[in-house]
């Protein structure tokens, strides 16, 4: 079975603005997280870090990130 998960991702470009500083994007999460209780679905927040660490594991993609 295909596992039921929601990624979402969000960094700061500028390395300033916050998710909640923006607050259609914070509305879109909060509602997404809304329908991942609602329906089971696993929710998995992506930052910057986050991208950095998954990457790490895969070194041969590292070009292409």
């Amino acid at each position: 079975m295909i596992p039921r998960i929601v990624h979402q991702i969000y960094w700061s470009f500028d390395g300033k603005t916050k998710l909640n500083d923006i607050s259609e994007f914070r509305e879109s999460v909060k509602k997404t997280e809304k329908y991942c209780i609602e329906n089971d679905i696993k929710h998995v927040m992506w930052d910057y870090q986050k991208c950095n660490k998954l990457i790490d594991k895969y070194p041969e993609h590292r070009q292409i990130w």
